[in-house]
């Protein structure tokens, strides 16, 4: 029983784990669709056309909005538990990147706070 509040702390700590990385993949989705109308806009008078830099990271972006509508798809499934593991893992067997890039571990994460 003295187990509990360690799990309760570990739950804790995943959920806002996991909370403050959906919120990271909302942010780069919202410079995703800036770039992508600044891309459609730059013909309107006074348009900017996005950089390559930011083009690429829109890309990219793209590339995490469906995988995270693959994995909630997944996720709502039952036994979602040991499937996302198996699949994930047969991803990575197959060179083929199943997570969105908040969810990849790296180095120190960069700051998304809302302008």
């Amino acid at each position: 029983m003295a187990d509990e509040p360690e799990n309760q702390k570990r739950f804790l700590d995943r959920f806002e784990s996991t909370l403050s990385k959906l919120n990271q993949e909302k942010n780069e989705t919202r410079e995703m669709m800036s770039t992508f109308s600044s891309l459609l806009t730059q013909y309107l008078p006074d348009g900017r056309a996005p950089t390559n830099n930011e083009l690429k990271d829109a890309v990219e972006q793209l590339k995490d909005v469906h995988r995270m509508a693959g994995l909630l798809i997944v996720a709502v499934l039952p036994g979602s538990a040991l499937t996302l593991p198996a699949i994930y893992a047969l991803g990575r067997r197959f060179g083929i990147e199943l997570l969105p890039s908040a969810f990849r571990k790296r180095g120190i994460p960069k700051d998304n706070s809302e302008a």
